[in-house]
């Protein structure tokens, strides 16, 4: 039944004549209908392990342009959407979004991009700043693809930002410019994908990880752990949404590197192939 749901939802968005205009994150509301890629994945782990201890790989997807930082200060040392003040600037802009962009080809992501300057979080998470990490190989490969950045409201904070240069907003080249140069000269910048692999997270003191929300990280854990245990070649689909926060930076030496080639991008079911990288 996943499977058929994925295949028919994939089916229905490849027809439609407006695939550019789809705002994809209200797909966070379900964990069945993101289908895997290309090839074949399945997860496996020790199952006698205790609650909080997780024994599977946990993954991260994200862009080159962050990869300095991760060397240096680990993945999770650093948090850019503060460095460069990108919530703050994301308000500055929202109400010229809002004002000028409604007609526009992002007219759809206007809503999300909302609830993302405002920071909610309920049954779809638009919290950001903290690194993200998930069971699902095929989630962080997504993100990694679909947000040409490697986060979320960066990418969505310049999409609206170059389509206001590019409508000639008032305000926008002259006063925002002065305040915020970094993020301007990032819209010439296209980063690579990149998939990062943590291995033996130990969570038993629970200081390394908690629940996407914030919140204690037990529950999503345990149904972790019964995905694995009742249906383990469905895992990668159905753990989509069972997400946590990092607490503390991973070391490079501790993870595995990889630089995702697409072949072909689609909205829905995008094919590529991925490279190890070496980090000395």
């Amino acid at each position: 039944m996943v499977r058929f749901l994925a295949h028919s939802l994939r089916l229905i968005l490849s027809k439609s004549p407006l695939p550019l205009l789809f705002d994809i994150d209200f797909l966070r509301l379900s964990s069945l209908i993101f289908p895997d890629y290309k090839e074949k994945r399945s997860i496996t782990m020790n199952q006698q392990s205790n609650c909080n201890r997780i024994n599977i790989p946990l993954y991260h997807g994200t862009s080159s342009l962050f990869l300095e930082d991760i060397i240096k200060y680990g993945l999770g040392g650093q948090n850019p959407v503060v460095s460069w003040h990108v919530l703050e600037f994301g308000k500055k802009i929202y109400p010229l979004v809002e004002k000028h962009l409604s007609n526009s080809y992002l007219e759809a992501r206007i809503g999300s991009f909302k609830l993302m300057v405002e920071q909610k979080s309920g049954i779809m998470n638009f919290q950001h700043g903290d690194t993200y990490v998930s069971p699902s190989k095929s989630t962080a490969i997504r993100y990694a693809v679909n947000k040409r950045y490697g986060s979320e409201i960066l990418t969505y904070t310049l999409d609206f930002l170059d389509e206001l240069i590019r409508q000639k907003i008032k305000g926008v080249t002259d006063d925002l410019y002065k305040h915020y140069p970094q993020l301007f000269n990032l819209l010439d910048i296209s980063p690579a994908p990149l998939l990062f692999k943590i291995d033996n997270i130990d969570n038993r003191d629970q200081e390394d990880l908690v629940a996407e929300d914030g919140s204690n990280a037990t529950q999503t854990l345990d149904y972790i752990h019964e995905v694995l245990k009742s249906s383990p070649n469905d895992a990668d689909e159905l753990l989509q949404q069972s997400n946590f926060r990092l607490c503390r930076p991973i070391s490079v030496k501790d993870m595995k590197i990889w630089f995702i080639h697409v072949k072909e991008w689609r909205q829905m079911d995008s094919h590529y192939t991925i490279y190890p990288l070496s980090i000395t």
